[in-house]
């Protein structure tokens, strides 16, 4: 369990180490914290998407976090946590994407669907739910 939004961060930055679509962690994690200062992406049913548009990455990156425990994020505890990491030239995939998590997260079965699932295929289906 993260203590801290920033280890939460940190955790997942981790797991892209050796992702090929990865230019400089350190860029993107500084990236991410620079805009977790200025407007963190939270939403009040204990979901919280950190992201940026930084030139550390090459293509879209995302890790997901599920908690057991809630995370302590600026203004709620998330349990669940989307990283995304979105190259500056991809305006409209970036925009598309987060309009797409802040619509769909809003759900509640959505969201009870996400945290239990048990691979990517189950999270995915979990965004199918109406």
């Amino acid at each position: 369990m993260a203590g801290s939004d920033v280890e939460a961060i940190d955790r997942l930055l981790s797991t892209l180490q050796e992702n090929p679509n990865l230019v400089d962690l350190t860029a993107l994690r500084r990236a991410i914290l620079d805009r977790q200062k200025v407007d963190p992406p939270l939403l009040p049913m204990g979901v919280a998407f950190p992201h940026a548009r930084t030139d550390s990455v090459r293509n879209i990156v995302m890790v997901i976090g599920i908690s057991p425990e809630p995370i302590p994020f600026p203004g709620v505890a998330a349990r669940l946590v989307l990283l995304i990491g979105v190259p500056k030239k991809a305006i409209s995939e970036y925009l598309e994407l987060t309009s797409f998590l802040a619509r769909h997260l809003r759900g509640e079965h959505v969201l009870d669907g996400l945290m239990s699932a048990k691979g990517i295929e189950q999270f995915l289906s979990a965004f199918a739910v109406t």
